[in-house]
């Protein structure tokens, strides 16, 4: 079919199911403009010899021209794709856990497919809620989710993946802060073969993208920092935790600050020097941890940042 728009392939089973070929095929009608009394002849011209051959043996005593478009799209389907057995369906998605290695936006995906036949009807995004808390690996997230009373599946995959991804960083961070301490021993000591390395005179440049207003209503956190209680927005996208230095002072008095070697860089590639940071104690839900709370000079939120995740 030379000069239409796009291209369609003899169907495939190992590549694709049947429902699958024939949604593309109708796309394919459909911008191409093919007539309805057409669609036979078209059909029985892409799907290819090895379908067209099982389709005529499916259809004796007559031929696949004979039938017509729906027709011949049901008799495949229902041959090649048996409707399944739903208690089977729904015994394999809920039997499903996040594997080793699997992203929790990969987990969802994995999830997703698995209900396409399981009839969840209008109770399908709280039931894939459900399977997404109960099958996650990791502990620290369920418990985070679980704490929340109200939950769409939206924002269960918001939290959770905002809580990998900030797992992820900070192992990271960790593994750098383990390879400059390690440079530096071996500068110290000469002990090592190893080049020494130039870190921008030591200074770090990390990213503070709150400062962009999201159109999505912010995720707002009640913490207690050394023991006062501090509302803050949730922001995977800033390195670390900031308050401004009007609130440090309404919260904190007149605390010391200790000097930094950091600098902050918003989304729109303004830089930030730190007025100072404090070790402060964090606690929330439960955790209570050690952490760092960098103050700044402007700013009118105060961020929790994936360093304290």
């Amino acid at each position: 079919m030379a000069g239409y728009i796009g291209k369609i392939e003899p169907f495939d089973e190992s590549v694709e199911n049947w429902t699958s070929y024939v949604e593309r095929l109708e796309e394919y009608f459909k911008v191409n403009k093919v007539d309805n009394n057409m669609k036979v002849s078209a059909l029985l011209s892409l799907v290819g010899g090895k379908t067209y051959s099982l389709l005529r043996n499916l259809t004796l005593p007559d031929k696949p021209a004979d039938k017509n478009f729906d027709d011949i799209v049901k008799l495949l389907k229902e041959h090649l794709s048996p409707k399944p057995s739903i208690i089977a369906e729904r015994f394999r998605f809920h039997r499903r856990q996040q594997q080793e290695g699997e992203s929790v936006n990969e987990y969802v995906a994995v999830l997703k497919k698995l209900a396409e036949h399981c009839e969840f009807g209008e109770n399908l995004n709280d039931t894939l809620r459900d399977r997404l808390v109960c099958g996650l690996k990791n502990e620290h997230i369920q418990k985070q989710l679980l704490s929340k009373s109200t939950l769409t599946l939206s924002k269960a995959t918001e939290i959770a993946v905002a809580m990998e991804t900030a797992s992820k960083d900070a192992s990271e961070l960790r593994h750098q802060q383990k390879q400059k301490k390690h440079v530096r021993n071996v500068n110290q000591t000469g002990d090592s073969d190893t080049d020494s390395f130039d870190f921008e005179e030591g200074i770090e440049q990390l990213s503070l993208y709150a400062v962009k207003k999201n159109a999505e209503a912010p995720i707002l956190l009640q913490v207690k920092v050394n023991g006062k209680e501090i509302k803050m927005e949730l922001d995977t996208g800033s390195a670390v935790s900031v308050i401004s230095q009007k609130k440090f002072h309404e919260i904190f008095g007149n605390q010391p600050l200790k000097p930094c070697k950091i600098k902050l860089r918003t989304y729109s590639g303004e830089k930030l020097k730190p007025l100072g940071v404090m070790e402060v104690t964090v606690e929330h839900n439960g955790q209570s941890a050690l952490c760092q709370l960098y103050v700044v000079e402007k700013g009118t939120t105060n961020l929790f940042g994936r360093s304290w995740l």
